[in-house]
């Protein structure tokens, strides 16, 4: 899905996704920012191009409300202006491109689309033969991603020590000495 308050940017960027081979049913356009936040949170969008500057909500502000309705798919901000880029990492966006948007840097921010949806299509469920708990699993599966203890703890409603415990407990069960041998047994 693309949000974007501008018309042109929007019909050029679907054109792009299009003959990158995006089903052209798949790729939803949207200028309206409240129609937009309804239709991600009706379908199962899995990725969004982002704007940043647009008239009613700043397109990070939009990001969170989002995020906050339960929105867990990826985001790639798409935006004229490049000085919102470590905002835009706080936020958890995949990637930033910056407009005009250009074909390779588009190639570039799909292949890390997919290659992030190709990990979470994983089969955490394998390291329950191991004896990890559900919780467990749901831990590896956000570490898996990137994530620090502490943005697990705050996603999980734990304290950050607990997540602590719960990784060193599935380093242990697992009998892995770092994540990226646990990764292995994926």
């Amino acid at each position: 899905m693309i949000v974007d308050d501008n018309q042109d940017a929007c019909s050029r960027l679907q054109s792009m996704l299009i003959s990158e081979g995006l089903p052209s049913e798949e790729v939803l356009a949207e200028v309206q920012l409240g129609r937009a936040r309804q239709l991600v949170s009706e379908n199962e969008i899995e990725l969004v191009f982002l704007d940043i500057e647009m008239p009613k909500m700043n397109g990070l502000d939009f990001l969170k409300l989002i995020r906050s309705d339960g929105y867990t798919g990826h985001v790639i901000i798409t935006t004229s202006h490049n000085e919102y880029t470590l905002e835009a990492l706080r936020a958890e966006a995949l990637d930033y491109l910056l407009k005009p948007v250009v074909r390779d840097e588009l190639q570039a921010a799909l292949e890390r689309f997919y290659s992030r949806r190709k990990a979470y299509e994983k089969n955490f469920d394998k390291l329950m033969d191991h004896g990890l708990t559900r919780r467990q699993v749901e831990i590896a599966r956000r570490i898996f991603q990137g994530k620090t203890s502490a943005q697990i703890a705050d996603e999980l409603f734990l304290s950050k020590h607990t997540v602590d415990t719960h990784r060193r407990n599935i380093l242990k069960q697992t009998g892995c000495k770092s994540t990226t041998e646990l990764f292995r047994l994926l």
